[in-house]
């Protein structure tokens, strides 16, 4: 059983090895000056810093010899990696001595040698020492050559970290162009629903104008419904594509050159072009903040939170107020608020979702994309849209807006 432990030991110990991808790799200036280094610290004519997988030695870095790799059978280092602390042989030939002793090219008669511990407390490696002569470590110097056999792992440990980054980075790099290909597709798609898609559509709801008008007389009440109702219906339709096509082009107008947009000014030509053909009145409160930032993406979050309001809200004496409250080193937040019949609590997160509205889509010509784009277009900046509101008592829609 004791065997068999310490094989399944070794097994992952020599699979910790591996996973530095360290063995047979070429010199690194960091090592080749460590061990130069503990020669000089020392003052031994050998030091090596060596790995040790299952049969072999392989050396990472040598001073004073042209050694590379050893059988670990032949190797003290075998020994030093059976336990945490420094490993010392004082006189080779003595017949007490473990053997055997480490096949170099002199006689070398006094080895030391600490082990290499990762973070996982596996012993992979050795840094370790040789001289000509019979000799012993004092204390200070054992815990000298433990500590910059330590130096290593923090670098490797490094190492690795740097590989598992750059891997990461080629995995984003081959994601993001990925997604590049899903938006050119996309686009394409776009593409299609604008001109492949919308003509027959234009072309069905003047169809449906062209027999009103020659029924006009003579048609049932029932045929004008239907035919009013198949307008209607197409009319949402081409809405629902526009604000898909809309939608589908979020991203790009976050990507326009910024500028300086007065938040005042924008809201005033927004509400003054609605008020075109709706009715309702707009107050913009306080100060509105000028921010250097993309003007399309904004205005359209306005735009959308504006028209959401006037749409759902067509009793007469509507009225909007925009304004913006922004906490102490927070970034703008800005509120759309009417007083009109709110909106019940279970429903506040579903607007925001596509094509969900509070009404039934039969009862309106509203698509449900209006505020799914609010939430895309404020969520691209890391910002967050939320409502506050409550049935037959108005509603308030915040933003923030990182710019």
């Amino acid at each position: 059983m004791i065997e068999e432990s310490q094989i399944a030991a070794e097994a992952r110990r020599v699979e910790c090895l591996a996973a530095y991808q360290i063995m047979d790799t070429p010199p690194e200036p960091a090592f080749d000056s460590l061990v130069q280094l503990t020669a000089q610290v020392f003052k031994v004519p050998v030091v090596l810093l060596s790995f040790l997988d299952t049969h072999r030695q392989w050396i990472k870095a040598a001073y004073g010899t042209q050694l590379t790799h050893l059988a670990r059978a032949h190797s003290f280092c075998h020994h030093t990696i059976q336990g945490n602390e420094v490993f010392e042989v004082q006189d080779t030939s003595h017949p007490q001595a473990p053997g055997p002793a480490p096949a170099c090219d002199q006689p070398y008669r006094f080895y030391a040698g600490a082990p290499l511990i990762t973070s996982s407390g596996h012993r992979i490696g050795t840094l370790w020492l040789l001289d000509l002569v019979p000799r012993s470590l004092t204390p200070q110097e054992r815990t000298m050559l433990q500590t910059l056999a330590d130096q290593v792992m923090p670098r490797l440990e490094l190492q690795v970290r740097e590989q598992e980054l750059e891997q990461k980075t080629r995995r984003t790099q081959a994601f993001s162009q990925k997604l590049d290909r899903y938006r050119a597709e996309l686009d394409q798609i776009a593409y299609a629903v604008s001109h492949e898609l919308k003509s027959p559509l234009r072309a069905i709801h003047n169809l449906a104008e062209w027999v009103a008008e020659e029924l006009e007389d003579s048609a049932s009440h029932e045929i004008k419904g239907k035919l009013g109702l198949m307008r209607h219906r197409v009319h949402r339709l081409e809405n629902l594509f526009n604000g898909l096509l809309e939608l589908s082009a979020v991203s790009k107008s976050q990507q326009a050159e910024a500028e300086q947009v007065d938040t005042r000014q924008l809201v005033q030509r927004i509400g003054a072009h609605l008020q075109k053909s709706h009715a309702f009145t707009l107050t913009v409160s306080g100060a509105m903040p000028t921010l250097f930032t993309q003007k399309k993406p904004l205005e359209a979050v306005f735009l959308h939170l504006l028209k959401n309001a006037v749409h759902h809200n067509t009793k007469p004496g509507l009225h909007l107020e925009v304004g913006c409250e922004t906490p102490a080193g927070a970034p703008p937040q800005f509120y759309v608020r009417d007083n009109g019949k709110g909106i019940p609590a279970e429903y506040h997160q579903r607007i925001f979702d596509l094509f969900k509205t509070v009404h039934p889509a039969t009862r309106q010509a509203h698509t449900g994309i209006g505020l799914t784009l609010v939430r895309k277009m404020v969520e691209e900046r890391d910002a967050r849209v939320w409502v506050a509101s409550a049935e037959n008592q108005g509603a308030t829609f915040y933003f923030t807006w990182n710019a």
